[in-house]
């Protein structure tokens, strides 16, 4: 955050505590929307979520969107953790639930939602 205003996420491995930028609001990286994608986020993404796989339970995926629908960005290790033994909890917003049901094949599923503002 910057002066109130959003300028970029951070990706942590919750196991280790690593963290990489994710995404900023200038370049370099591949823009998605407003923000960038910094180079190797995406790969230090996955491999986070893979590596928690049958060693954590559950495994927390922050968050599911227009990426990962279009088979990019985290889909590789949402695929890997659906198919696993390990419960997954995946964060993504309401306009892209059904989207994320369809395309992951999700037929079961708790799904709680939360209300309030976002940064």
């Amino acid at each position: 955050m910057e002066s109130g205003l959003t300028v970029g996420y951070d990706v942590i491995n919750i196991a280790t505590g690593n963290r990489r930028s994710f995404v900023r609001s200038h370049p370099p990286g591949k823009n998605v929307g407003r923000f960038f994608i910094k180079p190797g986020a995406i790969e230090f993404a996955n491999q986070a979520i893979s590596d928690a796989i049958g060693q954590f339970d559950p495994v927390f995926v922050d968050e599911v969107g227009r990426l990962e629908l279009s088979s990019d960005g985290l889909a590789p290790s949402v695929e890997e953790l659906l198919s696993s033994q390990s419960q997954a909890i995946i964060l993504v917003r309401d306009e892209f639930i059904s989207d994320l049901r369809e395309v992951f094949g999700i037929r079961e599923y708790d799904d709680v939602r939360v209300e309030g503002s976002s940064g």
